[in-house]
């Protein structure tokens, strides 16, 4: 029997009542599966989760992170998914998140009517600031994972060709001031925080976005850090000042971007990603 994908992993516990929270929609990391996200706790909405339909074959995308989304939006349509979502992932997943983001609000541009589907919030886990690797310059030691299985090995060799020439895909910048981002530190409450300028010449932006940013780094056999770690000091990971009116809410996490989902975290992560969320369903709202 062909698996099903997106596959929903969490349903809304009200005994069959509708929540009145926007569903989530998580994408795959960079090993192209849903696993983790099968461990987390309840998040009190529906939740689906798609994988990378290419995980078994090892294929690339030839058409990159651009082909993928187009894919993954058919996906989501063929699988009933309609209305206003939430929609993000872990690394990878909150970068192609973005590319669909972007596309769907191109669609909606065009023609308002014919567009079914919306993401009213991004959720970034651990996503930081994307420069294309090809671009990169200096060592890039390898993170200490230790012995993966090989076909997420693959998908990861896969992963790095997505993001050797991909760009962010282009925004705007409705005032090009400073913006404020509400930030939730470790053991702390919110607080308010300025961040940088940013400085894009469009009218466009994208949809108001969570962060949850792992606060230490990979281990690796080297000083220098590996290519997730390269924003890991900034409190935005890279984004503010780079990118355009976007994140607007951060929740840190005691963990690294690889061990985020291990099971000695896992009621951390579900913890923090609830309150991010419900951070980001009150900055998505219409009457926010």
């Amino acid at each position: 029997m062909r698996e099903k994908n997106p596959h929903q992993v969490q349903y809304v516990s009200d005994h069959g009542g509708q929540s009145s929270h926007a569903p989530l929609v998580l994408i795959h990391d960079g090993g192209g599966t849903i696993f983790s996200y099968c461990l987390l706790g309840d998040l009190h909405r529906d939740v689906w989760a798609i994988h990378n339909p290419k995980y078994f074959t090892a294929e690339p995308w030839e058409g990159g992170v651009d082909e993928m989304a187009r894919h993954y939006i058919e996906l989501m349509k063929n699988a009933g998914i309609k209305g206003k979502i939430l929609l993000g992932g872990w690394s990878l997943g909150g970068l192609i998140s973005l590319e669909i983001a972007h596309k769907l609000a191109a669609a909606a541009a065009e023609d308002p009517s014919a567009c079914e589907l919306s993401v009213a919030g991004l959720v970034l886990i651990d996503s930081a600031y994307h420069i294309p690797w090809s671009k990169l310059q200096g060592p890039n030691p390898e993170p200490e994972l230790g012995p993966i299985p090989e076909l997420i090995r693959k998908s990861f060799d896969n992963c790095s060709g997505l993001l050797d020439n991909w760009e962010l895909p282009t925004w705007g910048d409705p005032a090009g001031d400073t913006d404020q981002v509400r930030y939730k530190f470790v053991c702390e409450d919110w607080r308010t925080v300025e961040s940088g300028r940013h400085h894009a010449t469009v009218t466009a932006s994208p949809p108001p976005a969570l962060l949850l940013r792992c606060t230490n780094p990979v281990p690796t056999k080297e000083p220098d850090p590996c290519r997730v770690d390269l924003f890991r000091d900034e409190p935005l990971l890279g984004w503010d000042g780079r990118y355009p009116d976007f994140i607007k809410a951060v929740v840190e996490i005691d963990a690294h971007h690889f061990n985020v989902f291990e099971l000695s975290k896992v009621v951390q992560a579900t913890a923090r990603l609830n309150e991010g969320l419900a951070m980001l369903d009150r900055l998505s709202s219409p009457h926010a």
